[in-house]
C-alpha cells in the first residue's frame, strides 16, 4: 500500500479528538482561550484577514475559518483536507459561511487566495516527498502570505510512523532554513520562537509584492 493511502486511512480512521473533529462548538479557538492567545501572537495581529480569501490546508473541523469570519471579517474560505469525514464535519461547523471544501492533493493557484495557513499539519507528513510537494504547492500558489506551523528539528527527521505505528505527531520535523529555501517566490517576514513542543510559526510574504 502506497504511503499516502496509509495516511489517508489513518485520518479518516483515527480517533476524532486527535484529528479536532470533536470541537465543533469551537472549545478550542474563542474568546481568552490559550489557542486564541497564540494565534494572535504569532500571527492572526500580524495580518490583515479583513475581506480576503484564505486557503486552510489540514483543517480539522473549520473552526479556525469560523473564527476568522466571526472575528475578522474574512471573506471567503477554501478548506483543504485529505479525509472526508474532516470535510464532511467542517462543511457543517461552516454551514453560515462562503466555503469550498475540497480534497487534497490540489493545485492551490486555481484559487487565487490572498493568505494561505497550515497549522498543526506538516508534522504529519509521511516522507521528504510530501513535504516537498507541498511546499511546491505552496510556492507557485501566489497567495501573499502564507502562514506555516512545524515541528521543528535542527535536521530534517521522518520517522516513519504511518508505517510503524509510530508517533504521528512528529511524522514529519523540518525547520525555517529547509522550508525557506523551497520557498523561493516567499521571504520569511516573522517566525516565532521554537516552543518547547518544538512549534514554530513561519510567515513568508511574496517577494514580488514589496
Amino acid at each position: 500500500m502506497a504511503k499516502e493511502s496509509i495516511e489517508k486511512k489513518y485520518w479518516e480512521t483515527c480517533a476524532f479528538k486527535y484529528a479536532h473533529l470533536n470541537d465543533g462548538k469551537g472549545r478550542l479557538l474563542r474568546d481568552g482561550t490559550p489557542l486564541e492567545k497564540a494565534y494572535k501572537e504569532n500571527f492572526m495581529d500580524f495580518i490583515d484577514f479583513e475581506g480576503k480569501v484564505m486557503i486552510d490546508y489540514g483543517i480539522g473541523c473549520g473552526v479556525l475559518g469560523r473564527y476568522l469570519f466571526e472575528n475578522r471579517g474574512l471573506k471567503k474560505y477554501i478548506g483543504i483536507d485529505i479525509a472526508v469525514r474532516t470535510l464532511q464535519i467542517a462543511r457543517h461547523v461552516l454551514r453560515k459561511h462562503p466555503v469550498i471544501l475540497v480534497l487534497s492533493p490540489m493545485d492551490m493557484r486555481k484559487y487565487k487566495a490572498d493568505i494561505l495557513t497550515c497549522l498543526a499539519c506538516i508534522q504529519h507528513f509521511p516522507d521528504e516527498n510530501h513535504l516537498n510537494g507541498f511546499l511546491e504547492n505552496v510556492n507557485k500558489s501566489k497567495v501573499k502570505y502564507a502562514i506555516l506551523q512545524i515541528r521543528s528539528a535542527t535536521k530534517m527527521i521522518f520517522n516513519n510512523a504511518y508505517e510503524e505505528n509510530g508517533n504521528i505527531g512528529e511524522a514529519c520535523l523540518t525547520n525555517k532554513r529547509y522550508v525557506s529555501e523551497k520557498l523561493t517566490n516567499y521571504k520569511l517576514v516573522k517566525n516565532s520562537k521554537v516552543f518547547p513542543n518544538k512549534y514554530q510559526y513561519l510567515i513568508y510574504k511574496r517577494t514580488d509584492l514589496d
